[in-house]
């Protein structure tokens, strides 16, 4: 855990430009419950202000990756909630599904300091829906730790629109070291050697 709480810790691109919608042009995917779309708490997909709202979402989390690439505390403490919470999730060696929970204080004191550089960023673009102060982020990713790729994945960050403007609450994250695109496989480990008889 200690690669993402630094990647996480020690190390989700400030990007300015709208979210247009349809795609490919979009810098995201909005995604939002039509079905009751005449409530005033729901709007439709191609609104304007909610294709703004769902920018500044996606802002919001590549500010964040840019914090924790840049250890800069002050901007993570503003844009992470209070009580929020990391979570990997990822598979133990016998291949059981495991999580560890990294609390905020944890998460933002692991990028205080000179620790490494990571490099987080959006492989492609992520997908928001949003109700009312609510949102809620898919994204794909890759990490970078000095340069060299470590490993990619798909965070699935929560934020709540608090004082006006977003919050991340809870980022929950999935670790691949193989089958991420444009990067090759890891080399097989190769086995530990069969002990001799009688030893």
């Amino acid at each position: 855990m200690r690669a993402r709480s630094t990647l996480l810790a020690s190390g989700l691109l400030l990007g300015l430009s709208a979210c247009v919608l349809p795609p490919p042009a979009a810098r995201c995917e909005v995604v939002v419950n039509t079905a009751e779309a005449t409530q005033t708490h729901l709007m439709t997909p191609d609104s304007r202000e909610y294709s703004l709202l769902a920018d500044e979402v996606v802002t919001t989390v590549e500010r964040m990756f840019a914090a924790m690439r840049e250890h800069d505390v002050p901007t993570l403490e503003a844009l992470v909630a209070d009580g929020a919470v990391i979570v990997r999730v990822g598979r133990g060696e016998a291949g059981e599904v495991r999580h560890q929970v990294v609390p905020r204080e944890a998460f933002i004191a692991g990028t205080a300091g000179d620790g490494p550089v990571i490099d987080e960023r959006f492989t492609a673009p992520p997908k928001v829906r949003i109700d009312g102060p609510m949102a809620t982020l898919w994204g794909e990713y890759d990490v970078r730790v000095d340069g060299e790729f470590r490993h990619c994945g798909v965070d699935a960050v929560q934020l709540a629109r608090l004082e006006g403007r977003w919050r991340v609450t809870a980022l929950t994250y999935t670790e691949h070291r193989s089958g991420c695109p444009g990067q090759p496989d890891p080399a097989p480990q190769p086995a530990a050697p069969a002990a001799a008889p009688g030893t």
